[in-house]
C-alpha cells in the first residue's frame, strides 16, 4: 500500500514528529518513519507513549480528520525539531492555516510535520526557494545583498530586511501549504500547477499559481507590493479572482488540484471552451517573456489581458442573462471590481519590463471600454459609457487599489503584523 496516496480513501494518514498515525478501516495503528522514509512498527514503549497523547477509539474517517485537525499549528511545529520553535514562527504559520478553507488543510498538516527550512545555502534562486519533493525551504546566503539585488536597492535597513524576509518565508510556507508529492509517479502538485519531476521535467500553470500565491502574500505585507517581481502576475491571478471568486481559487489552491477545476469553473460561469483553453496558455506565455527577459517585441501580454477580458464579459452576460445582475449599480459594481486588475497602458510602465516591449497595449484600453459598452447593451441600458479609467493614475494610486481590494472574508479579519527573525545557521 502507498501511504502517500492521498487519493486513496480507505485510510488518513496524519503525521506527528517522526511517527503517522493512520486510520483503516479496521482501526487506528502507529507508524515510526525511519530516516529513509520506511514504515516500521513503533516498539511497545513508543506505543504506549502515543496512546497517551492520541484518543484510543476512533470510530470513523470523519472523526479522525476532525481529530487531527483539531491538533495545534504549535503542537506539530513543537513535534519537528527542524523548524524553529518560537512564537513568531508559531504566529505566521497560524495566519496561514486560518486562510485555508476547511477541508483543505491536509497538505499543510502532512508536510508541516516533516518541514526542513534551511539557511545560508548555495545556489538558491532568489531569497528563497521551496522543493516539493524534498519539503525543504531553503534561504541563500548573504541574505542582505540577495534582498538588495531582488528589490533592486542600494541600501537595505534591519528593519526593512526584517520584513522582506518575513515576508518571502511567508510566501514559501504557502507554496507549502498547497503541495503534495507524489512519489509514485514522480508528479509534484503544487497548489494551481502540476510539475512532471521526469525527464521531461514539465511544469504546468507555473505563472498563475505563482500570482495566486503572492496575491495572498501581498495581503499580509502590502509594503512588499512595490519591490515584488510578480506584480503582472497579482493583477492577473486578482482578475481571475473576480471571475471564478476567491473562496474557489483558494480551495483548488490548498488542495493541490491543479488547473482544472478553475477551468471547470469558468465553463461553468459562461466562458467558451475554446477561450479557456487558450487563456492559461497565454498566462505561461506572458510569464516566459518577463523572467526570460525577452527584449524583442511582443505582444504576449495584450493578448492574455484581452483574453481574461473576453472571460469577464462571458460571465457578466451569463449573469445578466440568469436574472443575477438585475440594477445599473450591480452591474456598474462588477466592472468595478474588474477594472484594478486589467493591466492598461496607464499601468504598464510600473511593470520591471519595458513597455516599449510590450506590443498592442492600446488595444487592452480598447478591449476594456468595449466589455462596459457591450455589457450595458446587453443589459438594455442605456449606453452611455463612463469611463473608469483614470488617465492621472500614479504608481501610489495603481499600489493602493491592489492592496485595498477587498477579498474574502476570512483575509480582511486577519492582522497582517507579523515578524519573523531569519538568518539563523544550522
Amino acid at each position: 500500500m502507498n501511504l502517500n496516496d492521498k487519493k486513496n480513501h480507505d485510510f488518513l494518514v496524519a503525521p506527528f514528529g517522526k511517527f503517522v498515525l493512520i486510520y483503516f478501516p479496521d482501526g487506528v495503528k502507529y507508524f515510526k518513519i525511519t530516516p529513509n522514509n520506511e514504515y516500521i512498527q513503533p516498539s511497545n514503549e513508543e506505543k504506549l507513549e502515543l496512546d497517551k497523547v492520541f484518543v484510543k477509539k476512533i470510530d470513523s474517517f470523519d472523526s479522525f480528520y476532525k481529530y487531527h485537525q483539531n491538533l495545534s499549528i504549535e503542537d506539530l511545529i513543537k513535534a519537528n525539531p527542524e523548524l524553529p520553535n518560537d512564537k513568531d514562527f508559531i504566529n505566521l504559520v497560524n495566519h496561514i492555516e486560518k486562510i485555508i478553507p476547511d477541508g483543505c488543510k491536509e497538505n499543510l498538516y502532512r508536510n508541516l510535520s516533516t518541514l526542513k527550512i534551511l539557511y545560508n545555502q548555495p545556489d538558491v534562486p532568489g531569497v528563497a526557494s521551496y522543493n516539493g519533493k524534498y519539503n525543504t525551504i531553503s534561504f541563500a546566503t548573504n541574505q542582505e545583498e540577495t534582498l538588495k539585488r531582488t528589490l533592486r536597492l542600494e541600501t537595505i535597513d534591519a528593519q526593512t530586511a526584517a520584513y522582506h524576509l518575513s515576508s518571502t518565508l511567508f510566501h514559501e510556507i504557502l507554496h507549502m501549504a498547497s503541495s503534495f508529492y507524489d512519489e509514485k509517479t514522480g508528479i509534484y502538485y503544487s497548489g494551481l500547477s502540476t510539475i512532471n519531476l521526469g525527464e521531461d521535467a514539465i511544469h504546468s500553470s507555473r505563472a498563475i499559481n505563482e500570482g495566486v500565491t503572492a496575491m495572498i502574500e501581498h495581503h499580509f505585507y502590502p509594503e512588499c507590493l512595490r519591490n515584488t517581481g510578480y506584480l503582472e502576475e497579482i493583477c492577473i491571478a486578482g482578475h481571475l479572482n473576480s471571475i471564478v471568486g476567491l473562496d474557489n481559487i483558494l480551495k483548488t489552491y490548498f488542495s493541490a488540484k491543479g488547473i482544472e477545476p478553475i477551468k471547470n469553473e469558468l465553463y461553468g460561469l459562461g466562458v467558451d471552451r475554446e477561450l479557456i483553453d487558450i487563456l492559461f496558455p497565454r498566462v505561461e506565455i506572458n510569464y516566459i517573456t518577463k523572467e526570460e527577459r525577452v527584449t524583442s517585441p511582443n505582444t504576449a501580454l495584450a493578448n492574455l489581458e484581452t483574453t481574461l477580458i473576453d472571460c469577464s464579459e462571458a460571465k457578466l452576460r451569463q449573469m445578466i442573462d440568469n436574472g443575477k445582475i438585475t440594477t445599473e449599480e450591480e452591474l456598474n459594481n462588477h466592472l468595478m471590481v474588474i477594472q484594478p486588475n486589467v493591466l492598461t497602458t496607464d499601468k504598464a510602465p510600473f511593470f520591471r519590463r519595458g513597455i516599449e516591449n510590450c506590443l498592442n497595449m492600446n488595444e487592452v484600453d480598447e478591449w476594456l471600454e468595449n466589455l462596459k459598452k457591450n455589457i450595458h447593451q446587453h443589459y438594455h441600458a442605456r449606453t452611455k459609457n463612463e469611463s473608469l479609467a483614470n488617465s492621472n493614475l500614479t504608481k501610489d494610486d495603481f499600489l493602493s487599489m491592489i492592496s485595498q481590494e477587498p477579498i474574502i472574508e476570512e483575509l480582511s479579519q486577519v492582522e497582517p503584523n507579523i515578524e519573523v527573525e531569519l538568518g539563523r545557521s544550522r
